[in-house]
């Protein structure tokens, strides 16, 4: 196409991202992504954590802004779900989910020291197992009464700045509903 002497190229831009095409903003975020038919809960967990972790990979390895962290970062050492960064993961969850014992904790745990190879978080002379972090999350969930497929899909998709300033403009209830299974 021309468009006087410049040459036009257009652009398609599909819902993404893909490699042809970048995200494209919408009106609302998504929270609950397309179910594949007969797909179990187990099953769609399993596929967001793994979305997740790509997500964190990729963003870890951006020359100008990533952490570039080393693949044992996302290696478990301990049993399953112990890695450096499900215990950072973890953390992050509890604090966005407003636990009351953990969330201060979830902001300042950097003073502490997490050993990837023991699955212990140890800070001062108190030494935390990651399950114990595992339990307070899926305590944390069932107190809201919210998915943790749910949560973990959100949390898997990109999301603009714009859909992120609606998402955490909204009080702590509404935010909580979007992950609600409705019933």
């Amino acid at each position: 196409m021309r468009f006087g002497d410049a040459k036009v190229i257009p652009f398609i831009s599909i819902e993404g991202p893909t490699d042809q095409a970048p995200r494209t903003a919408k009106a609302e975020p998504i929270t609950k992504p397309s179910r594949v038919v007969n797909q179990t809960d187990a099953d769609r967990l399993v596929s967001a954590k793994e979305r997740c972790i790509a997500r964190s990979k990729a963003s870890s390895a951006d020359p100008n802004y990533g952490f570039g962290h080393a693949p044992s970062y996302w290696q478990d050492f301990a049993g399953s779900e112990t890695s450096a960064y499900r215990f950072d993961h973890l953390m992050f969850l509890l604090g966005f989910l407003k636990d009351p014992k953990w969330e201060y904790l979830s902001h300042n745990y950097r003073d502490g020291d997490y050993n990837r190879r023991t699955g212990v978080w140890t800070r001062g002379d108190v030494q935390i197992p990651i399950q114990d972090l595992k339990d307070a999350l899926a305590n944390r969930i069932a107190e809201l009464g919210i998915s943790e497929v749910l949560l973990f899909e959100y949390l898997a998709v990109p999301h603009s700045w714009q859909e992120d300033q609606r998402f955490y403009g909204l009080s702590f209830a509404e935010c909580m509903r979007k992950f609600q299974v409705a019933g």
